[in-house]
Parts: C-alpha cells; sequence; structure tokens
C-alpha cells in the first residue's frame, strides 16, 4: 500500500526582522489503487484547499504586513489598461534606438 501526501508551506516577512508561516499537510492511504489521471483529478482540489486554507490564516495574523501580504496572494489586483506606469513604445522604435 502506498500513501500519497499533499503539503503547502507559505512564509512572509512581517517588516520587523521576523516572519511568520503555516505549513499544512494532508496523507492519504487510499488513493494508492488509482491511476496517474484519478490521482491528480483527486488532489487538485486538496492542493487548492490546502492552498487557500494556508493563505487564510496568515489574512487573519496580528501583523498588518503578513496580513496584507497573504491576502494579495488571495485576491491578486488587475492591472487597469490604463496604468499610468505602462510605457507604450511606437513601432518604428527599435530597442537600439533606446537611450541606456
Amino acid at each position: 500500500m502506498s500513501q500519497i501526501s499533499v503539503s503547502y508551506d507559505r512564509k512572509f516577512s512581517d517588516g520587523n526582522y521576523g516572519s511568520e508561516g503555516l505549513s499544512v499537510s494532508w496523507t492519504s492511504d487510499e488513493l494508492g489503487e488509482m491511476g496517474s489521471e484519478e490521482v491528480e483529478a483527486t488532489l487538485r482540489p486538496m492542493v487548492r484547499f490546502l492552498r487557500l486554507f494556508v493563505l487564510g490564516r496568515l489574512a487573519d495574523s496580528a501583523s498588518e504586513r503578513v496580513r496584507w501580504a497573504a491576502n494579495r496572494e488571495l485576491h491578486p489586483e488587475q492591472k487597469p489598461a490604463d496604468d499610468k506606469l505602462a510605457v507604450t513604445v511606437p513601432d518604428d522604435v527599435s530597442l537600439e534606438d533606446l537611450p541606456f
């Protein structure tokens, strides 16, 4: 009988020369008899659950910086199309024409 283990570990700096992290593991004996496609289909939701669990707990941290970092991973921001930091280069300009 074989075992399959899935784990997720995440650690964030607290901005004060320390860090806070959490690691969660899940092990099953029941998947050993399945084919590789069945195992993958079964593990995908578990991997997602472990990731969301760890980041969710870190999002409740006492450290403001850890909370911010965990929430940023849980809810990544979509950059607007009119981002002021975006630079557009005309088609007739090559990389050789750009200054150092």
